[in-house]
């Protein structure tokens, strides 16, 4: 059987970082490799449902997180992907959402049952830790965060790494950062050069690392939400979407390779048992077996 759904969650506190580009341009260079993709956007701009050109009247991912319909009426299916749109009701979910243990837990019960049909889930966030973006991330096996190499971005990141770890501790042990994407990239400047430096310190410090891929700075990418086309559709041998390919291909091979890790460590636990189970039970026999001696040697010595 297949692996079961990876969901990605894409975060930074910071606006204007390319969340929305990255996460439009996963999802639709994960289904160009044949994987098939649910794209969620969270965010209350809604940016990610403009930029697929989708433009409906129907459920979107707040009636899903109020239960006002189930997920599956929820899904559109657009060119590249499925989705769930954005709504700019979600600004304010926070104060209709009942305060309860399921009050963080809708999103991820919501995918849940549509887990059989996808192989990846990719999740915009609005740039902000709230009730949303904190359901995003209970939701979540891995965060992508992309960040400008600038002083600012370094804040967004500290913030998104906190709130990770908390989750982790006490609600979704398997949440992992896969990584700090840098985009808007002038690799000419020393600036550039120097904040990589930092990031690439930082995202050691955190546990992390920054993808060895960045997305340089280029003019594509302002054109991308009007043309409503990925970046590898609408100018196939831009920088853009060269960076972005070597990006995705990067983001899959350590996900890929972290999930064959998985599946033989729990082979590994599941043999481990059996062995432990094995020798416990050849033991007992022993014993039963000596125990049994000993109570006969004692009746013979008895009936002498």
């Amino acid at each position: 059987g297949g692996i079961s759904m990876v969901t990605i969650v894409i975060c930074n506190q910071k606006g204007g970082v390319g969340k929305t580009t990255t996460a439009y341009t996963l999802s639709a260079m994960l289904t160009y490799r044949n994987k098939r993709v649910l794209a969620l956007d969270l965010d209350g701009q809604k940016n990610l449902t403009k930029m697929a050109g989708v433009d409906q009247v129907g459920p979107t991912a707040y009636s899903v997180m109020m239960h006002e319909v189930p997920i599956e009426k929820a899904i559109i299916k657009t060119e590249w992907f499925s989705l769930i749109q954005g709504s700019s009701s979600l600004f304010t979910i926070g104060t209709a959402i009942p305060e309860g243990v399921d009050r963080v837990m809708r999103i991820r019960k919501a995918i849940r049952s549509v887990k059989d049909n996808y192989d990846y889930c990719i999740i915009d966030t609005a740039p902000a830790v709230d009730v949303v973006t904190v359901n995003a991330l209970m939701a979540a096996d891995y965060v992508v965060i992309p960040a400008e190499a600038n002083e600012l971005s370094t804040d967004g990141i500290v913030a998104i790494n906190d709130r990770v770890n908390d989750i982790r501790e006490y609600a979704n042990k398997n949440l992992k950062i896969a990584g700090i994407l840098l985009t808007r990239y002038r690799k000419q400047t020393n600036i550039a050069r120097d904040y990589k430096e930092i990031f690439e310190a930082y995202a050691k410090k955190i546990g992390t690392k920054l993808f060895s891929t960045e997305i340089r700075e280029a003019i594509v990418f302002s054109e991308i939400p009007s043309v409503h086309q990925p970046v590898f559709q609408y100018q196939g041998n831009s920088s853009g979407a060269e960076d972005y390919n070597a990006f995705v291909d990067e983001l899959r091979g350590s996900i890929e390779s972290e999930v064959k890790v998985e599946k033989e460590r729990a082979r590994q636990r599941a043999f481990y048992i059996e062995r432990k189970e094995e020798i416990s039970a050849r033991k007992k026999a022993k014993y039963a077996e000596r125990k049994a001696q000993r109570e006969a040697e004692k009746k013979k010595a008895e009936d002498k």
